[in-house]
């Protein structure tokens, strides 16, 4: 196979992947919410850097580890799933946290519609700014800057839907934000 159908044939692949990404992510919302199944979605920052150390012999950044896993302390705060399971509300919510990490979806025609738009117009405009950026930083830097994503999709929910946020929520916000800034002040590997 020559290097431009091989390379045809992972972008092919990659827009796969991406669609079913964003059918999961969508579905989740209907079961969790759009902050619960995004927080979830978000753990991704560990998967990152454990498979840019297994495939590309990245060192895992193990003194600034412990601000990324405050950070992910913060996402779990920030979910909300602390009060939902003390009301027993969050059966819903588990099937929202396994379809924003895997799921199937039925959509209607005007949801397709509105996932090809979000797919051609946003998805791919963001996603070539990102990957571009992306080529200049290293894995360790994505993944802390990707804790960014959950806070302000919490703060989308507060202010476009009227969510009202319980203490440990707004603690889980703060918790991702000063974690991110002790990451990106931390000393970076050698």
């Amino acid at each position: 196979m020559s290097g431009t159908w091989r390379e045809a044939l992972w972008l092919l692949l990659g827009a796969a992947a991406l669609i079913a990404n964003w059918l999961c992510l969508f579905r989740a919302y209907a079961y969790s919410g759009i902050a619960i199944a995004t927080v979830v979605y978000h753990v991704q920052p560990f998967v990152l850097l454990l498979l840019a150390a297994v495939l590309q012999g990245a060192r895992l950044p193990l003194a600034r580890l412990p601000w990324l896993v405050l950070a992910l302390v913060g996402v779990g705060l920030s979910s909300g799933l602390l009060e939902r399971a003390a009301t027993g509300a969050a059966q819903g919510a588990w099937q929202g946290m396994v379809l924003a990490l895997r799921g199937q979806a039925v959509f209607s025609p005007q949801a397709w519609g509105a996932v090809a738009v979000l797919g051609l117009v946003h998805t791919a405009w963001m996603y070539t700014l990102m990957y571009t950026a992306f080529q200049r930083l290293p894995a360790q830097a994505i993944a802390g800057l990707s804790f960014i994503y959950p806070v302000v999709a919490l703060l989308v929910d507060v202010l476009w839907f009227g969510a009202r946020p319980q203490l440990s929520q707004w603690l889980g916000m703060a918790l991702i934000l000063g974690a991110l800034w002790a990451y990106r002040r931390s000393p970076r590997p050698v």
